[in-house]
Parts: C-alpha cells; structure tokens; sequence
C-alpha cells in the first residue's frame, strides 16, 4: 500500500506539478484554474467558506471555553463549589461534542479530588459509554479501576 500511494504521488507531482500535489504553500502561490483562484488547494470560494465556518466554530466554542478554563482555575484553588457549578454550566450550554466531554472530565476531576469517588466514577462511565472515541476508552477504563480501588480503600 505504502508502494502505491508513493508511485501516485509521484505521478501526480510528475504529471501536474508539485504545487497541483500539495496545493499552493501561500498566497504567492496562489493560482487561477479553470477560472477560480486556488488557494493552499481550495478555490477562494471554498478557502472563504472554510474560514466562516471555522470563525462561526470559534465563536460557539468560546463561552464553552471560558467555563472549562475557570472551572479548572477553581479546582486548583479547591473551591469545589465554583468548579462544580462552572464544569455544570460548560456541559449544559455545550450542543455535545468536545465542550460536554471537556465539561464531564472536569466534573470527574472534581468528584475525584472531593473524595466522592462514585459520582467520578459515574461520570466517566458516561463519557466512556456516550462520548469517548475508542481509542480513549481504555484510559477511561484505567481511570475507572484506579477510582474504583479507591473508593474500596475508603
């Protein structure tokens, strides 16, 4: 497989230019193809699409952020309450995805550090079931046992 996929590189880079392979580095290398600017690959349409939507990402994202990042910022100070409640909202203003998942760790991490170990546990159990992708499962399962062991040293 690695075979084939060098001898069509090479036939591409050979055959229409290296830039054509790649896409253009920069916008000095920006071209007109069949009467659309290329960009980095992407016509000025498609380059300008991807931009709004990557700053529209960006713009949900943000509140998402800001409670995970003060949330994790109360943790550190062992103000649980304030954690727990910033972790909370991250979660609940989230549409799925990265902010929930970042906002159940943080919840977990506060469980954890609080001694309330089954509710950890809870919550990685969740994550693990609904939101991990497979390959995090096992340092989800990891962290499971090691609460689990805990919460039996209890």
């Amino acid at each position: 497989m690695k075979n084939l996929t060098l001898i069509l590189f090479i036939f591409i880079s050979l055959f229409l230019g290296y830039d054509y392979a790649f896409g253009a580095q920069n916008n000095d290398e920006a071209r007109n193809v069949n009467g659309s600017m290329v960009i980095g690959g992407l016509t000025q349409a498609q380059a300008e699409d991807f931009s709004i939507r990557v700053q529209k990402a960006q713009e949900e994202f943000a509140p998402i952020m800001n409670h995970i990042n003060r949330g994790k910022q109360f943790l550190k100070n062992f103000k649980f309450k304030e954690s727990e409640e910033e972790f909370k909202a991250a979660i609940q203003i989230s549409k799925g995805g990265v902010g929930r998942r970042l906002g159940r760790l943080g919840l977990a991490d506060v469980y954890e550090k609080k001694g309330d170990y089954k509710k950890a546990i809870e919550i990685l159990q969740v994550i693990r079931d609904e939101d991990a992708a497979d390959f995090a499962k096992p340092e989800i399962n990891s962290r499971i046992v090691a609460l689990k062991e805990k919460e039996r040293q209890k």
